[in-house]
């Protein structure tokens, strides 16, 4: 009797829903390829129209995580057994991905707004690494005031010219958050530096000193300085028309692969040649490639597609370090700029410039 009863209470703890989710490989999709839109058509996963664009051979492909369980209650038991049996999948508490105040709902439309954010970033940086125009509206969205620029910048105030007051001269016109990110990059903290802004419909000059940058999430400290105000991109316009065919992923982190095949279209040749290149990362308005999850996941999604060479955030590079499918090799990137020139160096078969996740791994290199 007692052990028909414990049967009964492991039957019933198996098909119970357990407070964890499991994730695990999810889809790999060449950005240069077809999905189905439906059972009788196909689209592009990127399509980028109305500027000249050229064919290419590279198959890069952007990753994925699946993940079983929702935001009210975790997986059945039996799942959740199969997962800690198994080195392919992984066990986490829903309330360690969801705060209880969170609803599908929010969740999803939260996902959603991250990938269109990720797609117009994607394509600003791309154009404008390949040398189109990109013009974009920078509006001061916060202000610290232990910072300087607190002092003379406002929420509101949209930044349109920099130049270096012990210089003088013009200013440079400020088009977009590049065109910010570079000229800062110039700048030693500390430096003064006047700026042309935009005040409830008014054109008005400030000084104002930089700042120190911080070490960003990749770990690394970027040259220069900062303002050390929030600045929001709106009103983005590109000179063509980027389409995605991609419905059903959501969050940031395809953000450096479009980024990829957008400017793959836009320019001559193969980027990545022939090699099929998988890879992950965010892709932020100065062209810096941000840390993302499940990137162990993400590069044996890759693997399954004959990946061998994967492009990763430098931030996430101590998670990959003895996870790496048999044969892959993965690179640590920064920049938008750094992933391209990978890909080139890759093409090649020249991967001496490059670095390995391997090197990177836990130290503070770039700190």
């Amino acid at each position: 009797m007692w052990a028909a009863l414990l049967a009964v209470l492991v039957a019933v703890a198996l098909v119970m829903p357990t407070s964890f989710v499991v994730e695990g490989a999810g889809p790999a999709l060449n950005v240069n390829g077809v999905v189905a839109s439906d059972s009788a058509h196909k689209k592009p996963v990127v399509a980028v129209s109305g500027v000249p664009t050229y064919a290419t051979e590279s198959a890069i492909f952007l990753t994925t995580v699946s993940s079983w369980g929702t935001v009210n209650s975790g997986v059945p038991g039996f799942e959740a057994l199969r997962a800690l049996l198994s080195a392919d999948y992984q066990l986490l508490p829903v309330r360690m991905l969801y705060p209880d105040s969170s609803t599908e709902q929010a969740v999803e439309a939260q996902n959603k707004q991250l990938m269109a954010s990720s797609q117009d970033s994607a394509a600003a940086v791309a154009f404008d690494l390949a040398g189109l125009p990109v013009h974009e509206t920078l509006t001061v969205m916060r202000v610290d005031k232990k910072y300087p620029a607190a002092a003379v910048l406002q929420k509101g105030d949209v930044i349109t010219g920099i130049r270096r007051v012990v210089r003088g001269g013009s200013y440079t016109q400020v088009e977009n958050f590049m065109d910010l990110s570079s000229f800062l990059a110039e700048v030693n903290p500390g430096q003064e530096v006047q700026l042309a802004i935009e005040r409830d419909g008014y054109e008005q000059e400030v000084s104002t000193v930089t700042v120190a940058r911080h070490v960003d999430q990749n770990g690394t400290l970027q040259p220069g300085a900062m303002l050390g105000v929030g600045i929001g991109v709106t009103n983005i316009r590109i000179p063509g028309k980027v389409s995605y065919g991609v419905t059903d992923i959501g969050g940031p982190s395809a953000g450096l692969m479009f980024t990829l095949g957008i400017y793959d279209q836009l320019t001559e040749g193969s980027l990545a040649g022939t090699t099929p290149l998988g890879g992950t990362g965010t892709m932020e308005w100065d062209g810096k490639v941000g840390p993302i999850g499940g990137i162990v996941h993400k590069m044996r999604g890759a693997a399954k597609h004959n990946v061998k060479n994967f492009l990763a955030p430098r931030g996430n590079c101590a998670q990959t370090i003895g996870h790496e499918p048999a044969g892959m090799h993965v690179w640590a990137v920064s920049t938008a700029a750094e992933a391209i020139a990978a890909a080139k160096a890759i093409a090649a078969g020249n991967t001496s410039t490059l670095t390995p996740c391997a090197a990177v791994g836990n130290s503070n290199l770039g700190k």
